[in-house]
C-alpha cells in the first residue's frame, strides 16, 4: 500500500509517516484503526512493510514488517523481520497475522 493510500483511504496521518516512516509501529496503529473505522468493525488486520527484493535500509532491512491487529478496543503491534522471496514473505506474514490475532482472541 503506497503513502497515498495509507493517507486517502485509511486516515493515516502524514506527520506520522514523515516522523516515523511508513513502515513503522505508529503506521501500522493508524492504519487498523483506519481499516475498522472505514469497515465498522470491531476487529482488523493491517500490516506495512518491505516486501522486497530491494528498498530495505540498515534500520529498516528488506523483510521488515508491523503487524497491527485490532480486537474491541485493544491493539497490538508486532515487528517481524522475514526472510525469503516476495511470495514467502506474504504467506508469512499471513502467517505471522493470524498468529498475532489468534493469540489477542
Amino acid at each position: 500500500m503506497t503513502t497515498v493510500s495509507k493517507t486517502d483511504l485509511l486516515g493515516v496521518n502524514p506527520e506520522t509517516i514523515e516522523k516515523h516512516g511508513a513502515v513503522s509501529p505508529e503506521v501500522a496503529v493508524q492504519m487498523v484503526e483506519g481499516v475498522c473505522a472505514k469497515l465498522n468493525s470491531g476487529i482488523g488486520i493491517a500490516t506495512t512493510g518491505i516486501a522486497g527484493p530491494t528498498n530495505g535500509t540498515t534500520e529498516k532491512p528488506t523483510g521488515t514488517i508491523y503487524i497491527a491487529v485490532k480486537f474491541k478496543n485493544e491493539i497490538t503491534v508486532q515487528k517481524y523481520v522475514l526472510r525469503g522471496g516476495r511470495l514467502d514473505f506474504m504467506i508469512r506474514a499471513m502467517n505471522s497475522a493470524m498468529k498475532q490475532l489468534k493469540e489477542l482472541l
